[in-house]
C-alpha cells in the first residue's frame, strides 16, 4: 500500500470502530425521560399505552420491585380511580401546578397509592412522577401527607370524598404551590399567585377570615393600587362572604367546583363567567357589603356583574 492511501484507510477503519461500538452500547443507554409529571392522568387509557408512556426512571423503578407487574398494573389501576375521582367533581385529570385545585389532585395521588402499594413506595413514586422536574417539592409532598393520613385513617364512605372533606371542609388542609403573601381584605390574607397567570385569581375560604385566603394572578398583584385590583379583590371577598352565609359545606361542593368550571369555559360558545350564578350572587353579597363598610366605593357592575339577562340568579346550594 502506498503511504498516501494509508491513512485514508485508517480513518475508515476507525470511523466503523466508532460506529459499531456505539451500536453495540445503545442497550445499555437509558431512554429519554418522557414527561409525566404534568401529564393527563391515564383515565380510559389501555394498560399497555400507559406503560409504553412511562419515563425510564418509572419503568427501571418498577422493575426493581418484587413484583414489577403487579406493581405496574397497580399504579395504572389507582391512576384510573383518580381520574374518575377528579371527574366526578368536574375537576381535570391533569396534574398541573397551575390547576386550582392541584391540591386535591396530589392528595389523591397520595391517598389511593398509599393504600395499594404502601406509604413509603407511594412517596418514592410520588416524586419520581410529580416532584422531579416540576418543583414544589414542599407544597407537593405536604398534600400528598394528607390523602396519605386520610387513607391510613378510619376513614368512611368513598376514599376520594372523604380527602375533599379533610381537605377543605373539615380543615384549611392544603399548599398552593409558589404562592407569596402580598396583603390582607378584612382580616383575609391576600396570596399572589405567578401560577395562575392563565386561570385568573380564586379564593378558598376556611371556617374563619383568619384561616382564608385570596390568590391573585400577577396581572393584578403586580399593581396592588389600581382599580382593576381593587376591584377583583372585592368580588373575591364576595366568595368570603358566601362561606360565610351558606356554610362551608356548600362552598366547596357546588360553589368552588361550579365556579372553577364555569371560569375554564369562559368565552366557550358565548359563556360568560361573571354571568354565573355562582359570580353575580358572590357580587350582590360583596356590593352590599361595600354599600356599609366603604360607602363611597362604586361597584364596578360592567366587570363584576350583580345580574345578566338569560342567566340565573339563583342562591347556591338552594332546592
Amino acid at each position: 500500500m502506498k503511504n498516501g492511501q494509508f491513512l485514508p484507510v485508517l480513518f475508515t477503519l476507525l470511523f466503523l470502530f466508532v460506529v459499531v461500538s456505539c451500536r453495540d452500547n445503545d442497550s445499555f443507554q437509558p431512554k429519554s425521560s418522557k414527561p409525566r409529571g404534568s401529564g393527563r392522568l391515564v383515565g380510559s387509557s389501555a394498560y399497555e399505552a400507559w406503560q409504553d408512556n412511562l419515563s425510564w426512571s418509572q419503568q427501571n423503578w418498577i422493575s426493581q420491585q418484587a413484583d414489577p407487574e403487579n406493581t405496574s398494573y397497580t399504579l395504572w389501576n389507582d391512576e384510573r380511580s383518580i381520574a374518575g375521582a377528579l371527574s366526578s367533581k368536574n375537576i381535570s385529570a391533569d396534574i398541573d401546578v397551575h390547576n386550582i385545585f392541584n391540591c386535591y389532585q396530589i392528595a389523591l395521588v397520595g391517598a389511593y397509592h398509599t393504600q395499594s402499594i404502601g406509604e413509603a413506595k407511594a412517596k418514592e413514586w410520588m416524586i419520581m412522577t410529580y416532584i422531579d422536574g416540576v418543583g414544589y417539592s414542599t407544597e407537593t409532598t405536604f398534600n400528598f401527607n394528607v390523602g396519605k393520613q386520610v387513607a391510613l385513617s378510619s376513614y368512611t364512605g368513598a376514599l376520594d370524598d372523604a380527602v375533599y372533606k379533610s381537605m377543605f371542609i373539615d380543615n384549611t388542609n392544603f399548599k398552593v404551590p409558589g404562592i407569596t403573601v402580598i396583603g390582607s381584605y378584612y382580616g383575609v390574607t391576600i396570596y399572589e399567585n405567578p401560577l395562575m397567570n392563565l386561570s385568573g385569581s380564586f379564593t378558598f375560604p376556611g371556617l374563619t377570615r383568619a384561616n382564608s385566603a385570596i390568590y391573585l394572578q400577577s396581572f393584578f398583584a403586580d399593581d396592588m393600587n389600581s382599580q382593576r385590583t381593587k376591584d377583583v379583590i372585592k368580588h373575591e371577598f364576595g366568595h368570603i362572604l358566601q362561606r360565610e352565609a351558606l356554610g362551608i359545606t356548600c362552598y366547596f361542593t357546588e360553589i368552588a367546583i361550579n365556579s372553577s368550571q364555569s371560569a375554564s369555559e369562559n368565552g366557550v360558545n358565548g359563556h360568560i363567567h361573571q354571568c354565573f350564578y355562582t359570580e353575580t350572587d358572590a357580587n350582590r353579597r360583596s356590593k352590599q357589603f361595600h354599600l356599609i363598610n366603604e360607602p363611597s366605593y362604586i361597584w364596578n357592575e360592567n366587570t363584576y356583574h350583580t345580574s345578566c339577562p338569560n342567566y340565573g340568579a339563583e342562591t347556591p346550594c338552594q332546592p
